[in-house]
């Protein structure tokens, strides 16, 4: 091996010439919270924690029965399903009106109801909407799907009833709170 002249001598470990010690105890625990905190959300990710959160309301107000399934909690960008289940004692065997609040749609980046409304009409705030009946009189199942928007800041709430004879009954309110 070349003896170079500009090495004296060579060292017993890497570590040789480096500063030992405690250093800053702030430091050293800020830089593990911030490890543990980082290493939590990659977890929380992991597991499903940070993405959509559904939720599941059911109301009843004789002969009908809403039961509604909504994200709960949501980001912007990641897409949620809205469903709505609609149920009346002795069955459906004609049109069913139901009455939406029309803000909380703004959340979606979507296209619209499935099956298509009948007829949509907007009165105070509320959205009117007209579903023919399902086959054989079971239950009518609505859905409304699509991307979260950015935008709503903390989120929005909602209620949608079933109307009958002109008359608003079973209610279902819900609320979707938005995550960064």
């Amino acid at each position: 091996m070349a003896h170079r002249p500009d090495i004296d001598e060579l060292p017993d470990q890497s570590t040789d010439g480096l500063a030992r010690g405690g250093g800053d105890p702030r430091a050293i625990w800020t830089r593990r919270g911030f490890l543990v905190v980082l290493g939590s959300l990659v977890v929380a990710g992991g597991v499903g924690l940070l993405g959509v959160q559904d939720a599941h309301r059911t109301v009843t107000d004789e002969p009908w029965e809403l039961a509604l399934d909504y994200p709960a909690l949501a980001r912007p960008g990641l897409d949620a399903e809205w469903t709505l289940t609609v149920r009346r004692t002795g069955g459906i065997t004609r049109p069913v009106q139901l009455s939406a609040s029309v803000g909380y749609f703004g959340l979606y980046e979507a296209e619209g109801f499935r099956p298509t409304p009948r007829e949509e009409t907007l009165a105070a705030g509320a959205w009117l909407l007209t579903f023919d009946p399902p086959p054989a009189g079971g239950a009518l199942t609505v859905s409304y799907e699509g991307s979260i928007q950015t935008g709503y800041g903390t989120g929005a709430r909602g209620a949608v009833s079933v109307i009958d004879d002109g008359v608003p009954r079973a209610t279902v309110r819900f609320r979707t709170l938005l995550l960064p």
